[in-house]
């Protein structure tokens, strides 16, 4: 988790679109461990989006974490979260390209595909992060990005 935080490590691979499972071409995939000596167990999705001001560095916005195995699934919980049907296609996401799911590729061409994919999330101006997104930095862990909006009480008028 910090190592995707401050930025030196890039995640696993991007995503793509799939019927059923949902349109997360902004998004990408790391796999977490909970023990060292296993195999990943948990995977992760979040998206990279440009810098909040002129200089300063991009950011990650964590989408969900689920265990890779059994009941959950990530893509669908993040697409909830984002907001968008399983079914659909967002035209806005057209920036990243078409990526085939199914797609096998080595570190090297995954690599290659998480550069490119960085580029156009720095330049892609349709993103903004979640209302309830919060910073990953100890310093500002737990506070929120802005105040929230209080929701209107019930009516006055039965």
């Amino acid at each position: 988790m910090k190592q995707l935080a401050d930025g030196t490590a890039d995640g696993r691979h991007v995503l793509g679109y799939e019927s059923g499972k949902g349109d997360l071409r902004d998004c990408v995939t790391a796999y977490l461990q909970s023990d060292p000596q296993a195999k990943a167990d948990y995977r992760l999705v979040f998206r990279e989006m440009p810098a909040a001001e002129v200089g300063g560095l991009p950011r990650r916005e964590l989408l969900a974490v689920k265990p890779r195995r059994g009941a959950g699934n990530v893509y669908e919980h993040t697409c909830a979260r984002l907001s968008r049907n399983l079914h659909d296609r967002q035209p806005g996401l057209n920036a990243f390209g078409d990526r085939m799911p199914s797609l096998k590729q080595n570190q090297a061409q995954r690599q290659a595909e998480l550069d490119a994919h960085r580029a156009i999330a720095h330049a892609f101006p349709g993103q903004v992060p979640l209302t309830t997104s919060r910073p990953l930095a100890a310093v500002q862990f737990g506070v929120r990005r802005s105040p929230p909006t209080p929701r209107p009480g019930p009516g006055l008028d039965r």
